[in-house]
């Protein structure tokens, strides 16, 4: 329980940072020497009590005896600061009072500051002011820039060795000034493909360490949740701010990156996630990846290519109905190709996979259909007609109904069959490349 003698140190601890700035030495001290000051006693009981209360994480009493040698030991040694932010900090989580908890907060943050003032090592202690920095502060209106210019100054001067968890608090900050309107989406993209890399760096640093690794990917993670809860960004967009940036560094995490947030957008008709997906074919090969490249070459018209790509996606796809479906788009870059036989062997694959799909039976009746008036032509009346029922009997398979009707209006009347020395349900050949055999039905 939090005693009133303790509540008043609480209350009054922040009121002596001013005082500790104006009487902080310039010079750097040495870490190594105990200054006890002018109550040798006194300063070391409490310093021991100070010191136990930590080892037994009884942090509460020890803010008492922790103000005392503030104010009248400043210069002890190094250990007063790092033991008194954790003091402070396990003091800020206990304390229920909102007004006492800011005191405390404030408390921390000035600790570190006169931690460097005193000792120096600024690089090291602003990354572990960091790791409270953020929480004490983001809800505290009007300390956005504050926040930014923090967590910019740490990651300038620790890089890659920047606290895994100061990352998301840095983007965090930077999205905060963008939300106000005082930083430019180009700088939060920038800053996300900056924070991206980092991430990617210590990815290769822990390669071999699980728990470190898991806690990378959780914090990149979260950056990119921030990324896509708060800025809006378009296709066009994406490939001015990530092009340069992936052709310079052509990374799998990069590649990932940037592929999800394309196909996020719906920004799939675009070379940058050709690019961005040939890199993660590369190292993790798979027949929807291949297939949905196909599928962008077919449309781009580079029908050699998508293939290519379908063949791919057909060798690695396990699941025969997905792989009637590849071998059905294979057969249509035939038709568009020319090669009305191939197409049709091609369907007649898929058919073998899934003899259960209506749409293979479908597009041979249309490939019969459309040659009716172009590839099959005839002067034979019966020869030309006959096509149509080939047309027909593939719609019948497939069960589509409407264009069986369509198919039959085309039949040969009975006059037509009869005058050529034919009855119904004679068979006749079919020339050209359909070269099949139907029997006669008339109109």
């Amino acid at each position: 329980m939090i005693t009133i003698t303790m509540k008043k140190s609480i209350s009054t601890l922040i009121l002596f940072v001013l005082i500790f700035k104006l009487n902080a030495s310039n010079n750097i001290q040495d870490s190594n020497i105990y200054n006890w000051g002018d109550d040798l006693n006194t300063a070391k009981s409490s310093w021991m009590f100070l010191q136990n209360a930590v080892d037994e994480k009884n942090y509460t009493i020890a803010v008492p005896k922790l103000h005392w040698l503030l104010k009248n030991t400043p210069d002890l040694n190094i250990s007063l600061y790092i033991s008194g932010a954790k003091i402070l900090e396990e003091s800020v989580k206990a304390e229920k009072d909102a007004t006492r908890k800011i005191t405390l907060q404030d408390s921390v943050l000035w600790l570190y500051d006169e931690r460097i003032i005193r000792y120096g090592d600024e690089a090291n202690v602003l990354n572990r002011k960091g790791r409270v920095a953020y929480k004490y502060l983001a809800k505290r209106r009007g300390n956005e820039e504050a926040l930014f210019a923090l967590y910019a100054k740490i990651f300038e001067l620790n890089a890659n060795s920047t606290l895994i968890t100061n990352v998301p608090s840095y983007f965090k900050s930077a999205v905060q000034l963008f939300k106000l309107n005082k930083k430019p989406k180009e700088d939060i993209v920038n800053l996300f493909i900056t924070v991206l890399y980092f991430f990617e760096t210590k990815e290769t640093e822990y390669t071999e360490q699980a728990k470190k690794l898991n806690m990378v990917s959780k914090n990149r993670k979260k950056v990119i949740s921030i990324f896509d809860k708060n800025v809006q960004i378009n296709c066009e967009e994406i490939q001015i701010f990530f092009t340069e940036s992936f052709t310079q560094n052509p990374t799998l995490k990069k590649a990932k990156t940037i592929n999800n947030l394309l196909a996020k957008k719906k920004c799939i008709n675009c070379n940058l996630f050709i690019q961005t997906n040939d890199k993660i074919l590369e190292a993790e090969p798979t027949s929807k990846r291949y297939s949905v490249a196909a599928k962008i070459f077919k449309q781009k018209g580079k029908l050699d290519i998508s293939y290519e790509y379908f063949n791919k996606a057909i060798e690695l796809e396990k699941n025969d109905t997905l792989k009637a479906k590849l071998l059905l788009e294979q057969a249509e870059i035939e038709v568009k190709k020319g090669n009305l036989s191939i197409a049709r062997k091609k369907a007649k694959e898929s058919i073998t996979l899934n003899s259960s799909n209506p749409i293979a039976f479908e597009f041979i009746g249309d490939l019969y259909f459309n040659s009716a008036t172009n590839a099959c032509t005839s002067s034979d009346v019966l020869m030309a007609k006959a096509v149509y029922i080939a047309a027909y009997n593939m719609y019948q398979k497939a069960g589509n109904p409407s264009k069986m009707n369509t198919a039959k209006a085309q039949f040969p009347t009975l006059s037509e069959i009869f005058v050529r020395n034919k009855k119904e349900g004679d068979n006749i050949a079919i020339g050209c490349w359909i070269n099949e055999t139907v029997q006669l039905i008339k109109k």
